[in-house]
């Protein structure tokens, strides 16, 4: 019956182990890798309590002197001790500011870290989705800092060995291996102690238990050990990873059902932890393995009682009512509040500068109507005097042709009267030379006709001088307006828009008065005109 009784206990203490192992357990073995490779560690000797105190006034001085840089710094710091005092809700409030003022300031290499310490705070409480997410970030920011030589090459191999943790945890495997691989490059390349090396051989060790190489991975631990237990650097981060390598290979003998060598090295396990140990999840993890083992070798009420122990550490520091870490398990952490009043103080200054946005584009608006009336005002004032000055001026023209039509009139009238004299005169000339045909005085009669026949032949010549200074240019637009005419038509022309009639005509141009008839006649079909066309209308528009 007691033993029926220590046995559900025991089946009891398995199950609360495997919750426990599912919210975190499992990541105590990691957790300590990580803090080991890490190079920015604390000096042993400093206390811790000196240490926050001085990280606190870090802080506090770099807000007074708003030295970023320095703020960042002692939060980062400061996240490392919060974690060994598993503080994850400090941790979580440090890191949550530090990766927000990152973000703020924009500096590469603080912002990865940044991210690689809030995704590996996600790491240990198992929460997948943000633990990706940060990690990733960093990994390439790390990358490009990597590339251009701003971080050291131990720093690259934190940030692989960061996310070959991420995919060995969600079995990733074939992810978690290349990266691996990748740390194991450049270890190459810089030569890495021994030590540094045997972090990244206990990984190796895990895919090669994974892979069933039992004896290789045990071999692989064992030379781990030998490394780590000679090392004569024992500081906790070493003690601590030695912790991790006892528990791993103890484990690997419990599935083997080499129990007695699984107790040998959880035992040292156990003891080496007792060294620098108080309640560390270390200890839960220990107790938890031990329980499996006392159970196999039915001890089932020390089994028991471990498990307990192992739940009361888990409790304390992982549990949901402790106020420590309520914070972190409702996701309510300093960098989601201050991404939130971030957000606020956006949308506030985004709504003002809407408002002076729009504020401008009234303004701007108002200003492009106003220049557009002034342009519009403008043009009109400018069109009206434009109007003005035309009217003015073709008041002026009118005035000036009508002058310059008199004036043309009065010439040719003028030119007409003096002509219409000299015809007459050429009449009388005529007259007297039909009487002195008829005397008997031929000699003289003779030289006087001939005197009388040049003074006739100049007579045309002097008029169509005159008429041409009188009106200028008339001939060529006739030519235009009628092309085919003839030399006599011209003239013919010239007379018409004189007014004189086929008598002077006929004398002037020495041609009898049916043969300006005739002339006229040809000027009307040459010109094309109609019946009802006047000849000498149309050719006194020309």
């Amino acid at each position: 019956m007691n033993f029926k009784i220590q046995n559900d206990a025991f089946k009891g203490g398995v199950l609360i182990f495997l919750l426990l192992n599912m919210i975190g357990i499992g990541t105590l073995q990691s957790h300590a890798v990580v803090n080991q490779i890490k190079s920015d560690q604390l000096p042993e000797e400093v206390m811790v309590d000196s240490s926050v105190f001085r990280l606190n006034m870090a802080y506090e001085n770099g807000i007074v002197e708003q030295d970023t840089f320095s703020i960042i710094r002692s939060l980062l710091s400061l996240i490392k001790i919060k974690k060994e005092q598993l503080d994850f809700s400090d941790a979580f409030d440090h890191s949550g500011e530090a990766l927000f003022l990152a973000e703020e300031l924009g500096d590469s290499i603080l912002l990865a870290k940044a991210y690689d310490n809030f995704g590996m705070l996600n790491y240990i409480f198992n929460q997948e989705e943000e633990t990706r997410k940060y990690i990733e970030k960093s990994l390439v920011l790390n990358r490009e800092l990597y590339h251009d030589k701003q971080i050291s090459s131990s720093e690259m191999i934190s940030s692989y060995y960061h996310k070959m943790l991420l995919d060995l945890r969600y079995k990733k495997l074939g992810s978690a291996r290349e990266y691996l691989d990748s740390c194991y490059m450049i270890s190459d390349t810089i030569n890495q102690t021994p030590l540094a090396r045997a972090m990244l051989d206990s990984k190796k060790a895990t895919f090669l238990y994974r892979n069933n190489q039992f004896d290789k991975a045990t071999n692989l631990m064992l030379s781990i050990i030998d490394i780590l237990e000679n090392n004569k650097e024992n500081t906790v981060e070493n003690k601590k990873f030695l912790v991790s390598v006892y528990s791993k290979i103890s484990e690997e003998y419990r599935k083997e059902n080499k129990i007695e060598l699984a107790l040998l090295y959880l035992n040292k396990a156990t003891k080496t932890q007792k060294i620098y140990g108080k309640n560390t999840i270390q200890k839960a993890y220990l107790l938890e393995r031990l329980s499996l083992l006392q159970a196999n070798k039915g001890e089932f009420e020390k089994a028991y009682k471990n498990i307990r122990k192992s739940k009361n550490i888990n409790e304390t520091f992982f549990s949901a009512k402790r106020k420590r870490n309520s914070g972190f398990l409702q996701v309510k952490n300093r960098y989601q509040e201050e991404l939130l009043n971030k957000d606020i103080e956006l949308n506030r200054i985004n709504l003002e500068l809407a408002e002076k946005v729009k504020a401008f584009l009234i303004f701007r608006i108002i200003i492009i109507a106003l220049v557009l009336i002034l342009i519009i005002l403008g043009l009109v004032v400018r069109n009206k005097k434009q109007q003005k000055k035309y009217q003015k001026d073709q008041q002026v023209n009118l005035q000036k042709q009508k002058e310059s039509k008199e004036l043309l009139e009065i010439k040719n009238k003028e030119l007409t009267a003096s002509t219409l004299k000299l015809i007459e005169k050429e009449e009388i000339i005529k007259t007297l030379v039909d009487q002195m045909n008829a005397s008997k005085e031929q000699v003289m009669t003779d030289a006087l006709m001939t005197s009388i026949n040049k003074s006739s032949n100049s007579l045309w010549d002097d008029f169509n001088n005159r008429f041409m200074s009188v009106n200028e240019d008339f001939y060529e637009r006739l030519r235009l307006a009628v092309p085919d005419l003839s030399p006599t038509d011209l003239k013919v022309c010239a007379l018409i828009k004189l007014n004189f009639t086929g008598k002077e005509m006929a004398h002037l141009l020495g041609i009898s008065v049916n043969s300006v008839h005739m002339a006229r006649h040809r000027l009307r079909k040459k010109m094309d005109l109609e019946r009802n066309t006047n000849l000498s209308n149309f050719i006194a528009s020309i």
